[in-house]
This record gives C-alpha cells, structure tokens and sequence, in this order.
C-alpha cells in the first residue's frame, strides 16, 4: 500500500494477480486525497428530545470543525445534553471546546480503555 501513496494528482499503477488466473490486471490510477470524517453525520442524531448523540471517530485534523457542525445541528434540534461517544479513541486527544461548555464524566470501569462520556451544559 506504500507504494499508492503519494503527492494528490500524480499517476500510479495497481497491478492485481488471482489465484487461478494467469495474466494479472493492472489498473492506471490518479491519486487524490481522501478526506474521513471524525463524525458520521448518520449516526449524529437525537435520542429523545433533549438528548443528542455524537460519536468521534476516528480524531483527525476535521475533528473540531467536524463536532462543532454536529453540535450546531443538534443544538437546533432542541440538544439540551449530549452524550459524546469517545470509544476508541486515545485519551489525550480532546476537542477544542471554546464555543461550549463541556463537562466530561469518565466511568472508573471505562478509564483503562479511554472510553468517556460527556454531558453537554446548555
């Protein structure tokens, strides 16, 4: 995969060989950058309605533009609190939360495994 990588709008080659098959495929490709999202706006949703869910994954350098725009959206659908989803996710890396008022709770069981829960202070 090393070898795909590379300046965006340069060319490669993939050349794919299959079992049983003796003339391998080789395809031209045009590298482009991939962006991933770090919040999945079809899991963004509202639980009842005061509670909305986000969750962060995987943290990247869209992961504050990307919670700010779901916290913005649960906001106007009447967010009151909010349960932020950080499974997976290392510890250390933490939104900037300028614009909100963040409180987080981390249950004790969860601690080892950075999973966090964050309660949303209108």
């Amino acid at each position: 995969m090393k070898e795909l990588r590379g300046p965006a709008g340069t060319p490669a080659e993939l050349t794919i060989r299959r079992a049983g098959i003796d003339k391998a495929i080789t395809y031209k490709l045009t590298r482009a950058t991939i962006h991933i999202r770090s919040v999945d706006p079809r899991i963004t949703m509202m639980l009842d309605d005061r509670v909305g869910y986000i969750a962060l994954s995987p943290v990247s350098e869209s992961s504050t533009r990307d919670v700010a725009q779901a916290i913005d959206t649960l906001l106007k659908q009447g967010m009151k609190s909010l349960i932020f989803d950080l499974r997976g996710n290392p510890v250390g890396c933490w939104i900037k939360a300028s614009r909100y008022r963040i409180s987080s709770s981390i249950p004790a069981s969860d601690r080892r495994d950075a999973r966090a829960r964050a309660r949303f202070i209108a």
